[in-house]
């Protein structure tokens, strides 16, 4: 994969900067010369040369993925294969992840125990839009949550969006991953190889615990997490909370 510089052009999208670079890919804010519109290029890695069957699977899940609409998932706008290279455009975000500036400064933990958990429902019903057509999104985190908007005290609005649902996944079923660390959001499971519906859910629980007390549930080295999360630990949270809402997480 070749790393793409500002003013370069790759199909009908010129490029304006560099997003970011994950498990999934390398993503670039850019504009789409047809719709005159700002996007964000996903060029999705592997890494290493994919097969004919890896190929048509992509474009059977993008299919899929890309029709999906809710108020909490980032729309997929295009997508496809260019000189061997897999790619996928989706709505661009102005305020970026929940790790960049305004996330850090508007969700900025422990949040109000309300908001905490109306984020996360919000999220879970998009979650649960994407494992009724049997996908998952596979790499649930901070950074793959965008901000729509600022939040405001007294609207129910829903200011986040899940983007990249089942890139990680694919790259780790055909590709060859750039790095083996998982997230801090990692199922148990996921250090076998295994994912689900329910790895899923494990994240959005850890994203929960993060905005009720601050702190990841976890501590330790990456090997001492993993051994926590293998025992079936489920820490205490230290948060004024119903008998409701601890039966949730």
């Amino acid at each position: 994969m070749h790393i793409l510089e500002a003013g370069q052009k790759f199909e009908r999208y010129s490029i304006l900067r560099q997003l970011g670079q994950g498990s999934a890919g390398v993503s670039y804010e850019a504009q789409d010369s047809r719709l005159k519109n700002t996007v964000v290029l996903k060029l999705v890695h592997p890494w290493s040369e994919l097969s004919h069957a890896a190929r048509r699977q992509f474009f059977r899940d993008m299919q899929v993925l890309s029709v999906l609409i809710h108020p909490c998932l980032a729309t997929v706008l295009n997508y496809g294969e260019a000189a061997g290279q897999l790619y996928v455009v989706r709505r661009y975000s102005n305020n970026g992840s929940l790790l960049g500036n305004e996330g850090r400064l508007w969700f900025n933990p422990p949040l109000a125990v309300k908001d905490a958990f109306t984020y996360t429902y919000q999220l879970s019903q998009a979650l649960h839009l994407i494992h009724s057509y049997d996908y998952v999104h596979g790499a649930l985190t901070f950074s793959n949550i965008l901000i729509s908007e600022q939040p405001q005290a007294e609207a129910e609005s829903a200011p986040l969006l899940l983007s990249d649902a089942g890139l990680a996944q694919f790259v780790r079923r055909f590709g060859q991953l750039q790095q083996d660390r998982l997230p801090m959001t990692a199922a148990p499971e996921q250090f076998e190889g295994q994912i689900t519906p329910a790895s899923d859910q494990y994240a959005l629980a850890i994203l929960l615990s993060v905005w009720l007390t601050g702190r990841p549930p976890f501590a330790g080295t990456p090997a001492e997490i993993e051994r926590l999360k293998r025992s079936g630990a489920i820490p205490a949270l230290q948060a004024r909370l119903t008998v409701e809402q601890e039966g949730i997480i």
